[in-house]
């Protein structure tokens, strides 16, 4: 693929569709290939400065993209497969939505006091949101001991892989 964008005449529109595509429709016939996708992106994403604040650069994480697409595939499927209602059903839910509310007052407290930006909570807040929907992703996806030692092995190879480089290249 990075060939075909690097050595064509695609325009960014038209690579970032065939991506999009491309991670979405495995994605959504086995959300598995979705869930080892995010898994070596998380390790291997570079970041893009999308902009500033006083206190620092705002960046987002090709790996950001990659997992809005693989949640959207998944989100998509389960709709359609099961009651999207019984997947959010975790001990760790409650929980979430009272931090995340307790995030959201502190911030709009701290906004209103002129201590923060805006943008920089508003985008914390959705990396948080972000984990936790990955969260309950992987709680629905996980079925057996088998897929758990799967997914540890491509987490501890792409770990390996990333360490390797690293001594490598940086």
């Amino acid at each position: 693929i990075s060939f075909f964008v690097i050595k064509g005449n695609f325009s960014l529109q038209s690579s970032g569709i065939v991506i999009f595509f491309l991670l979405f429709i495995p994605t959504l016939l086995k959300p598995d290939l979705g869930l080892i996708i995010v898994i070596v992106s998380m390790l291997f994403s570079p970041e893009i400065i999308i902009g500033s604040t006083s206190a620092r650069l705002v960046a987002i994480r090709a790996e950001d993209l990659i997992l809005l697409v693989i949640i959207l595939a998944w989100f998509i499927k389960t709709a359609f497969t099961k009651n999207i209602l019984t997947i959010f059903r975790t001990p760790l839910t409650f929980p979430f939505f009272l931090y995340i509310l307790a995030c959201i007052t502190s911030s709009l407290f701290a906004v209103l006091y002129g201590e923060i930006d805006i943008r920089l909570s508003f985008f914390t807040i959705l990396k948080y949101f972000e984990y936790f929907i990955l969260f309950i992703m992987t709680v629905d996806i996980l079925k057996n001991m088998k897929q758990v030692k799967l997914f540890m092995l491509i987490f501890f190879l792409t770990a390996f892989a990333v360490a390797v480089y690293s001594n490598f290249y940086v």
